[in-house]
């Protein structure tokens, strides 16, 4: 797979990626306590919401969720037209806030690249 993601799920900070458009996930490393099935509902919950912003009009290109132990980054592939939802996502568990701002630049380089 691509060098950026390896190099983003690699980051210090970092306990999990995914890849995915909608529920499917295209590209994964997830932590011990995180299994598919729940790895899949949360791509198919995070593109759910992009879409709702989107169809409010308030299109969103990223998003961060901090929970008490963990926090999900997720960011959202830039769509082909300014008129459509996003649909491609990199979905970042983080154990460590101060990885927020690396992995937010790595992604954004992940997407450049495709």
């Amino acid at each position: 797979m691509s060098a950026e993601l390896e190099k983003l799920a690699n980051l210090d900070g970092v306990t999990g990626l995914c890849h995915h458009r909608g529920g499917i996930i295209l590209w994964q490393r997830l932590p011990d306590t995180l299994t598919k099935d729940s790895a899949a509902a949360l791509c198919a919950t995070v593109s759910k919401a992009f879409i709702s912003y989107h169809s409010a009009e308030r299109t969103l290109r990223e998003a961060y969720l901090e929970f008490s132990s963990h926090s999900v980054l997720v960011i959202a592939r830039p769509p082909a037209s300014p008129d459509q939802p996003p649909r491609e996502f990199l979905t970042v568990l983080l154990c460590d806030r101060a990885a927020v701002a690396e992995a937010a630049k790595v992604g954004e380089s992940f997407w450049r690249s495709e």
